[in-house]
């Protein structure tokens, strides 16, 4: 097993257990383009909070776990959990498709919802 870097904090990594290295999350994410078609509210950018918040996410679904996503409105909760539900779970080992995931209905409440 590969020893963790000395740079940075160990919140800074992830740990790769197919390649058995430890893996920056900046590092991990590619690069970040935004489409000529894309909307406002459906740009997400690749910071190092979303990268770990996408993956724990990703993690918690394939085990099978239910999710609750809490915090400060425009933080981008709803924008990455849409993209994951639509978009399925990483590439599980020796797969080249993501996994899909069940039909989603979204419904959206905002700071503004009044009972």
């Amino acid at each position: 097993m590969s020893k963790i870097p000395d740079e940075g904090l160990v919140y800074d990594y992830r740990f790769d257990t197919r390649r058995c290295v430890w893996v920056n999350w900046m590092n991990a994410s590619g690069t970040f383009e935004i489409p000529r078609d894309a909307q406002f509210t459906q740009v997400l950018d690749s910071a190092i909070d979303s990268e770990r918040s996408v993956w724990l996410l990703d993690s918690l679904i394939r085990h099978q776990f239910h999710v609750l996503c809490t915090g400060d409105t425009g933080t981008g909760k709803s924008v990455s959990i849409k993209k994951k539900l639509l978009g399925g779970l990483n590439n599980p080992p020796g797969s080249e498709k993501p996994l899909k995931l069940a039909p989603s209905i979204f419904l959206n409440f905002s700071a503004q919802t009044t009972a």
